[in-house]
């Protein structure tokens, strides 16, 4: 199965399709269609739907509700089909977007490689699965569009988008000033002036800059790891640019969102992640049997929610659609979890994500 990377604009109200290509596949389209139902969110095999052989189609027919910064990637097999790109882009058009010179996508993805340059093809390791997951050898920035030069003083728009497996990635801005004014492809009240965004997978951040290094100099775009920075895209400043600076960074529009200001969380719930290497797992409950954790390994389980492994049987939680729900999680882990939880729109409100309101779309 070759791997692919897609752009795909619209704008609010428009149809967005898609279909598969050489293997069975479903396709998750985080959080973009929400309030389309669950299918249309992204057809999750073992959940909500099978995947769609090779051949077949689904067709995703639903009204973008948000604009903002999103992407699709495949949810059947997906350590190894995300690993190998099939992943692409969704990104809807404000009504009135900001004004700025260049609006590129940067795809930050990391990659497993030989040394000939072919994948690696490991991609069921248990100590990945207990560990920090499948990190990659070879970190890379795709920009789109394609774009070598800048002028001083120039407007960007960079859509960060972290499509790696499992990577946390520091990115860090240089030669460049401004602001993150999106994150997870919901705006920011504020725009937050900085030089810097820690992206775990799956995560995005929108930021505008104005280019400030000087004719000859480059912009650049680096990944920031202990003590090192690697460059993962350099842009030169060209002659011809503005002698002044731009103007103030205003605001996105707002997407249709529970407002968290006026809004009461109508469920609170807790979720304890637990297992994985040094995560201090005992036992933990596999299709309604409690193990030790040596019984859960030969079963291939190395983590439990909330004392489960595996698939629950019965739903963790049901949410009324459209309102606000406070989670509260905690993990035993020695490294970093990614996780995602489909159909909501998480906004973290204290420190270190200890607590999250998330506001559910099915």
């Amino acid at each position: 199965m070759a791997g692919y990377l897609a752009l795909c604009c619209a704008e609010t109200g428009r149809t967005l399709d898609a279909q598969t290509g050489e293997r069975a596949a479903t396709a998750h389209l985080c959080s973009l269609a929400r309030g389309a139902g669950a299918e249309c969110d992204g057809r999750c095999s073992g959940y909500n739907a099978g995947a769609v052989a090779p051949g077949g189609q689904f067709d995703y027919d639903f009204t973008p509700p948000d604009a903002g910064t999103f992407w699709y990637h495949s949810h059947n097999q997906s350590t190894e089909q995300i690993a190998r790109g099939l992943y692409g882009l969704l990104i809807v058009d404000e009504a009135e977007p900001p004004e700025v010179d260049h609006d590129i996508s940067v795809v930050l993805d990391d990659w497993r490689l030989r040394e000939s340059g072919e994948i690696i093809e490991d991609f069921d390791q248990m100590h990945d699965w207990t560990h920090a997951g499948r990190i990659g050898n070879f970190v890379q920035a795709s920009l789109l569009p394609q774009i070598s030069q800048l002028r001083r003083h120039e407007r960007l728009r960079l859509r960060l988008v972290n499509v790696a497996v499992d990577r946390v990635m520091m990115i860090g801005i240089h030669g460049l000033s401004g602001a993150i004014v999106a994150l997870d492809g919901m705006p920011l009240q504020t725009p937050e002036h900085t030089d810097h965004v820690v992206l775990g997978p799956a995560q995005r951040a929108d930021f505008i800059v104005d280019v400030t290094a000087d004719e000859g100099d480059q912009a650049l775009i680096a990944i920031h790891e202990r003590d090192e920075a690697f460059v993962l895209a350099d842009l030169h400043v060209s002659a011809g640019g503005s002698s002044s600076a731009r103007g103030a960074i205003n605001p996105l529009p707002s997407n249709p969102l529970v407002p968290l200001e006026t809004a009461q969380a109508t469920t609170e719930a807790r979720l304890i992640m637990e297992g994985g290497a040094m995560g201090g797992l005992r036992q933990g409950i596999w299709k309604g049997e409690r193990l030790s954790i040596q019984q859960l390994v030969e079963q291939g389980q190395v983590w439990t929610f909330n004392g489960v492994a595996g698939l629950p049987e019965a739903h963790w939680l049901r949410l009324p659609w459209a309102t606000l729900s406070k989670f509260r999680c905690k993990t035993t882990r020695r490294f970093h979890t990614p996780c995602t939880c489909t159909g909501t729109i998480f906004r973290n409100v204290w420190p270190m994500a200890r607590l999250a309101l998330c506001a559910t779309h099915f």
